[in-house]
């Protein structure tokens, strides 16, 4: 009788607990491991042909002709070579390219450079 009086009282236990569990977890097994971030705010570091280089905070998902607006980009910027369409998700290095006035041989075009940091929080 001792045996079977206990036993029941797991039983219950463990039914109690999985109801916890259900009610306070998500039904989604990825959401428990693929968590977004949530950083509203990305940091990017504009340099080259802007007028005011530096790191700029923006929201995720700003376009790089957002950015290029608060940097002031330059009239010697090379404007084809910089996809202005495209949306930051993450941190990172903006290089704007300059125009090739003087056509040299031993120079070779600069194209622009999006290079990604990662910054610890």
């Amino acid at each position: 009788m001792f045996f079977r009086e206990w036993f029941a009282v797991f039983c219950l236990f463990c039914f109690a607990a999985s109801l916890f569990f259900v009610a306070n977890f998500s039904s989604n097994p990825t959401d428990l491991f693929c968590k977004t971030s949530p950083l509203s705010k990305i940091q990017v570091e504009v340099l080259g042909a802007v007028e005011r280089p530096g790191v700029y905070e923006v929201e995720v998902g700003s376009s790089i002709r957002s950015i290029l607006a608060q940097a002031g980009i330059k009239k010697t910027a090379d404007r084809q070579r910089v996809n202005l369409k495209k949306k930051l998700l993450t941190s990172c290095r903006l290089n704007v390219p300059e125009k090739n006035l003087k056509k040299s041989k031993k120079k070779k075009e600069s194209s622009s450079s999006i290079s990604f940091m990662s910054y610890v929080t």
